[in-house]
């Protein structure tokens, strides 16, 4: 009885590894197989999550960068801005400085204003200035900027003024050619640009030479710069040279 009991335990235990030591051979071909097979989906999946991680990176790396180029824009306006007012602040004072000069050296009594409103569009050239008679404006009184004659004041009140510029239809200046030291009388015909007549026919004016005020009248100061010439030719009588001029101030 303890004979058979021993056999069959023997038995027993050996069975399981005779047959696993049998089936060793397939079980090793099909994990094989399976690795074969299941390795590229693997692999696919594994290059899926790399994607999709280095994906994942870029957006959020976009993000950043287009936030911190938002950033930048708005700074970059700011300066922009800061950088204009700072250049209009710089030109102001020049403009200022300029007048001062202007008037010491010319020795006229003076008044800053401003232009509040003006009508170029017709033949009659006019504009308003923020200045009167409380300020010491007067009727005839020149009006003079930084860059040359613009005209006088025809009306005046009390805190405004009107002027006629030089491009008025009824506008009249005598010039002084600065090279040639010729002069002629500049006058407005309602365009933006000046006629100068008048000129003597053996001046050695030259295109592109400039006109001054001459200082003959009293109402303009003398050495003002009117404009320039852009076009001189005889005049269709003969007798004198013609000259157009563009305006120093436009």
């Amino acid at each position: 009885m303890f004979g058979r009991r021993t056999v069959f335990l023997v038995i027993a235990t050996v069975l399981p590894l005779l047959t696993a030591t049998a089936f060793s051979p397939f079980s090793d071909n099909l994990r094989q197989a399976f690795s074969s097979t299941a390795e590229p989906f693997l692999a696919f999946g594994e290059t899926v999550r790399a994607a999709f991680l280095d994906g994942t990176l870029r957006v959020k790396k976009f993000f950043l960068l287009y936030q911190e180029n938002e950033k930048l824009k708005e700074e970059l306006t700011l300066l922009t801005e800061e950088v204009l007012h700072l250049r209009e602040a710089e030109r102001e004072n020049s403009r200022l400085q300029a007048l001062l000069d202007l008037r010491e050296e010319k020795h006229h009594r003076s008044v800053a204003c401003r232009i509040v409103a003006r009508e170029l569009a017709g033949p009659n050239h006019w504009m308003l200035l923020n200045k009167g008679t409380r300020d010491g404006v007067v009727k005839e009184m020149a009006v003079v900027h930084v860059e040359g004659l613009v005209g006088k004041v025809v009306e005046v009140s009390a805190d405004t003024a009107k002027a006629v510029v030089l491009t008025d239809l009824e506008s009249r200046v005598s010039g002084l050619i600065q090279d040639s030291r010729d002069t002629g009388l500049v006058m407005g015909d309602g365009s933006p640009t000046l006629r100068m007549r008048f000129i003597d026919l053996s001046a050695e004016a030259k295109v592109g030479h400039l006109v001054l005020s001459s200082g003959l009248g009293g109402v303009f100061p003398k050495g003002v710069p009117i404009g320039q010439i852009e076009y001189l030719a005889r005049e269709k009588r003969g007798l004198h040279l013609y000259a157009r001029l563009k305006p120093s101030v436009s």
